[in-house]
């Protein structure tokens, strides 16, 4: 196991409790310094900071496992995804669909693991967790009894750390689930979803947008599995308008309208959002309830200006067809876009459409995905819902 010595004062992000350790960091090595391996870190002054895993390839050099010396590494896994899941259980009592690890947050950097059922989805961003996934796969399965365990991977992150950019099935034969959330039921197909299956990080507020509903209209934009417009037909909309740039994903809406044996009017158009919101402005049409979710348009700091630039657009473009007296939601899931970035954003695509807002609410992800105080990376997302006038 080697030794990583940090440079003098270059500890104390890491002693506050941030888990990562940037390269340009690094003092010295002694020992054998293998991609992938445990490795033991120390300020300058050779004192003890925890225990670790190695990438010389990458930009983050060493992800923190533990504050102290690791003798199992079995063991430890073992006990982190057990109390994970114990939180979970505590959290979500009778569901069974959630974000079981959200990496860091979960003392497991570079992992995360979705819960659908008996099915686990994992997403793997450190050659640390790739060389221990034959372990957490034994732990997923015979501890919480996964039937089925395969890989979704984030290649943009997998692609920074050096790693293989395919995908794998670790366990089983995963195909579908069915799952349930607050009554709402979806349907998952491992072989074609996005990502991990489902954005289980808005779960809650596909619940809480659903509140706004009031009978009326609602248009969901880049809808993915449908998760707000479902919501808001359950709530009792008489009306859902459907759009998605992937006809894989409207397809999959479809399924879940007919899951759920909804009657209400259900209308999907495919296509980018940019046009979609264009035509349907042109056609004269507006909704009680319009949600926005958008891909991440912001994945480093050299992009936030272009981000910034689509967030407002897109957000102007939207808020033209909220009816006057609705509601607007919309989010963001781009780390590097802050809470007072967003707000300012959206107030100034309201003042480029013309319309006047009051913020209602504003949260983050779900209780699945804890932010670590810490490590302001691992609080990505910003969701609100406003009053338009």
């Amino acid at each position: 196991m080697a030794d990583i010595y940090l440079k003098k004062n270059e500890e104390r992000r890491i002693e506050a409790g941030h888990l990562w350790v940037f390269s340009n960091e690094v003092l010295k090595t002694e020992g054998e310094a293998v991609n992938g391996d445990l490795c033991q870190v120390y300020s300058s002054s050779g004192k003890f900071l925890g225990t670790g895993v190695w990438n010389r390839n990458s930009l983050i050099c060493v992800r923190i496992l533990s504050r102290e010396k690791i003798e199992d590494i079995r063991e430890f896994l073992r006990e982190r995804i057990l109390s994970a899941a114990g939180l979970r259980s505590r959290i979500y009592t009778g569901r069974s669909a959630y974000r079981l690890l959200f990496g860091e947050s979960d003392g497991l950097p570079g992992l995360v693991a979705d819960r659908y059922n008996d099915s686990y989805i994992l997403q793997i961003h450190s050659s640390g967790m790739e060389a221990l996934k034959d372990v957490i796969t034994g732990v997923l399965r015979d501890e919480l009894q996964a039937k089925h365990i395969l890989t979704r991977h984030d290649m943009y992150f997998r692609k920074l750390e050096g790693l293989s950019e395919e995908d794998e099935i670790l366990l089983g034969t995963p195909e579908k689930e069915v799952i349930t959330i607050e009554g709402v039921k979806y349907q998952i197909d491992f072989r074609d979803s996005q990502k991990t299956g489902f954005f289980l990080d808005q779960a809650a507020n596909r619940i809480y947008a659903s509140r706004f509903t009031g009978g009326g209209s609602v248009l969901d934009l880049f809808c993915n599995s449908g998760g707000f417009g479902l919501h808001a037909l359950k709530a009792g909309a008489r009306e859902a308008v459907f759009s998605d740039i992937s006809e894989t994903a409207l397809a999959a809406v479809r399924r879940n309208y007919e899951l759920n044996g909804f009657s209400a009017g259900a209308e999907y158009i495919p296509g980018d959002a940019f046009m979609v919101l264009k035509e349907l402005h042109q056609n004269g049409r507006s909704f009680d309830l319009v949600v926005t979710d958008p891909p991440a348009f912001v994945k480093s700091r050299k992009r936030i200006q272009e981000g910034v630039k689509g967030y407002l657009t897109i957000n102007a473009l939207a808020l033209k067809l909220v009816k006057k007296g609705g509601f607007y939601a919309t989010a963001s899931c781009s780390h590097h876009i802050t809470r007072e970035v967003f707000l300012e954003t959206i107030h100034k695509a309201a003042l480029k459409a013309g319309r006047e807002l009051k913020l209602l609410h504003f949260a983050g992800a779900g209780e699945d995905h804890p932010v670590l105080p810490a490590m302001p990376e691992t609080e990505y997302l910003k969701f609100g819902v406003f009053a338009v006038l």
